[in-house]
């Protein structure tokens, strides 16, 4: 995987995975965590999003996923 593929804009990654960017941006440090899902790299003004992270979380066991969305129903916002 070359350096263009194993990281995605947010816009870029929201569209590979099917997700809202705004979804994406609300759920930072709830699902997804600076270091891991994304990175904020110096000097640049924009979120880089790790690919293989972002696919292993829409892969992850579907109970965990059932229990993140229990959770974020009981959540208010």
């Amino acid at each position: 995987m070359n350096i263009e593929s194993k990281f995605k804009s947010t816009g870029e990654i929201a569209k590979l995975i099917g997700l809202s960017k705004d979804f994406l941006l609300k759920k930072r440090e709830v699902l997804f965590f600076k270091g891991k899902h994304y990175f904020e790299p110096n000097g640049l003004n924009k979120l880089l999003w790790e690919v293989d992270a972002m696919l292993d979380w829409i892969k992850s066991d579907s109970k965990k996923i059932d229990k993140v969305s229990e959770i974020l129903e009981n959540l208010e916002f």
